[in-house]
């Protein structure tokens, strides 16, 4: 079906480059489903420092951080742009736990400049 939805992308919409889904942890999403289908892990600044709000929604309830994944359906020279982080606190947070064993695990991220902007 995912073959068959990005043929189908390239055919009929030429400004489609990108698709951007989540994958949600607190319900036991790991994401494994797009990386086998060559997606990509593209962290939103949650992801790499709890925010400040403790992830609360309008209603009240706390969230848990979804986990964003990309999909290069044609090439964007904005893209690295766009899905960069843009928060060099959240960047040096997120890098010192992973150095220590936290942070988050099995995204294949091993250097922060692959999420900054350029």
């Amino acid at each position: 079906m995912h073959a068959y939805a990005v043929r189908y992308l390239k055919a009929r919409d030429q400004s489609v480059t990108t698709l951007i889904s989540y994958s949600d942890p607190a319900a036991g999403h790991t994401g494994a489903l797009y990386k086998a289908c060559n997606w990509y892990w593209a962290p939103t600044w949650h992801r790499l420092r709890p925010p400040p709000s403790g992830n609360g929604s309008w209603a009240g309830e706390r969230q848990e951080v979804k986990d964003r994944w990309a999909f290069n359906v044609r090439r964007d020279l904005r893209r690295p742009s766009i899905l960069a982080v843009k928060d060099e606190a959240a960047l040096r947070y997120y890098f010192h736990d992973a150095n220590t064993g936290g942070g988050h695990q099995g995204t294949g991220a091993s250097n922060k400049e692959a999420f900054r902007e350029r």
